[in-house]
C-alpha cells in the first residue's frame, strides 16, 4: 500500500477499500456507457446550474448587507430632507421677520429725523422766546445790599419813578425784580446787581434813554473813542518777519512798570553806599545786553534782583533748618 493511500485512510475512517468485484463492475459500466457529446453537454449544463446557484447564493448573501446599508442611507436622506425643509421654512419665516423689522426701523428712523427737526425748531423757538423775554430785562448795579427792604420789586418801582419821573410813558409796572443768583458778598466786596423785568418793552427803553442822556450831560467825551498808540503799535507788529516777535516782546516790556526801588535800597544797605539813579538804570538795561547767551542774561537778572543764593542766604537757610 502506498503512503497516499495510508494518509487518505487515516483522514477518512469511513472510507473502505473497494471490492475488486465492485471496481470491475464500474469499469464494466463505463465500458458499456461510452462518453458522448450529449452526455458531456448535459454534465456541463448540470455543472453550470450548480455553479450558478452557488454564485447566486453568494451574491445574495453579500448584497444583503449592502441593501441594508442603502436602506439606512435612504432613511437618513429622508430625515435630512425633512430637516432641510423645516430649516427652509424657518429661514423663510426669519427672513420675513427681518424684512418687517427693517421696515419698522426705517419708519422709526424717519420719525426720529422728524422728531429731531422738531426738537431743533422748538429749541430755536425757546431760545428766541428767552431772548425776547430778556429784552425787557436790565441789570442795576451799585445798590447796597439790604437797601431794598422787604419788597425788591416795589423798591425798584419807587426808585425808577422818583429818578426817571416824567420820562416814563405810563405808570411804571414791573413784573419782577430780584438780586442776581450769586452768593451774597462779604463786607468790602462788590455789590450784586439787581435784575429787573419791565412789563412793557417801551418802559425799559425809556429808562435806558434817560440813563444815556444823563451820562452825555454829565460825562464829557463819553462817546469819543480815545486813541491808544501803544495798542496800535502792538497790532501793527508783523510776527511773520524776522524780529517781529522780539519787537512785540519789547513793546510789552515797555508797558511793564516794575518797581525796583526796594531792590535798590537793599543793594545800598548791603554795600554800604548810595547808588546813583543813572547807575541803577544802566544796571537794569545791562541785564538784556550783557551777553548773547540767554542763560547768562538770566543769571544777571537773578543777581540784580537778589534772586541768587549768596553765601549769606545759604547760611540763613542752614540756620533756619537747624533751628
Amino acid at each position: 500500500m502506498s503512503k497516499g493511500t495510508r494518509a487518505s485512510g487515516k483522514n477518512n475512517p469511513q472510507s473502505k477499500v473497494p471490492h475488486p468485484g465492485q471496481e470491475s463492475g464500474k469499469m464494466s459500466d463505463d465500458a458499456t456507457n461510452p462518453l458522448t457529446t450529449d452526455t458531456l453537454v448535459s454534465e456541463l449544463d448540470k455543472l453550470r446550474r450548480n455553479m450558478t446557484g452557488e454564485l447566486k447564493a453568494l451574491l445574495n448573501s453579500s448584497l444583503e448587507s449592502i441593501h441594508s446599508s442603502i436602506a439606512s442611507i435612504g432613511s437618513t436622506l429622508a430625515t435630512q430632507a425633512t430637516t432641510i425643509t423645516d430649516m427652509e421654512t424657518s429661514l423663510s419665516d426669519h427672513s420675513d421677520r427681518i424684512t418687517h423689522l427693517e421696515q419698522e426701523v426705517s419708519t422709526l428712523q424717519s420719525k426720529l429725523m422728524l422728531a429731531t427737526e422738531e426738537n431743533v425748531a422748538l429749541r430755536a423757538n425757546v431760545e428766541d422766546l428767552v431772548s425776547r423775554s430778556e429784552r425787557q430785562n436790565i441789570r442795576v448795579a451799585g445798590l447796597p445790599e439790604d437797601s431794598e427792604g422787604k419788597d425788591v420789586r416795589q423798591f425798584m418801582t419807587d426808585l425808577f419813578t422818583e429818578v426817571v419821573g416824567d420820562a416814563l410813558p405810563a405808570p411804571l409796572e414791573l413784573d419782577r425784580a430780584h438780586w442776581s443768583l450769586r452768593p451774597k458778598p462779604h463786607q468790602g466786596q462788590n455789590y450784586r446787581p439787581i435784575i429787573v423785568r419791565f412789563h412793557r418793552y417801551i418802559e425799559k427803553e425809556a429808562v435806558l434813554k434817560w440813563v444815556r442822556d444823563f451820562i452825555r450831560k454829565n460825562i464829557t467825551d463819553f462817546e469819543v473813542l480815545k486813541l491808544n498808540p501803544n495798542l496800535e503799535n502792538i497790532i501793527k507788529v508783523q510776527t511773520g518777519i524776522s524780529g517781529g516777535v522780539s519787537r512785540f516782546y519789547n513793546l510789552l516790556l515797555e508797558k511793564v512798570n516794575t518797581d525796583t526801588e526796594k531792590i535798590k535800597l537793599d543793594w545800598e544797605e548791603e554795600m554800604g553806599f548810595n547808588i546813583h539813579e543813572n547807575t541803577w538804570e544802566e544796571c537794569l538795561r545791562n541785564i538784556h545786553t550783557c551777553s548773547v547767551n540767554a542763560r547768562h542774561n538770566l543769571i544777571q537778572f537773578k543777581v540784580i534782583h537778589m534772586l541768587h543764593y549768596s553765601k549769606s542766604k545759604n547760611l540763613n537757610f542752614k540756620n533756619f533748618k537747624t533751628s
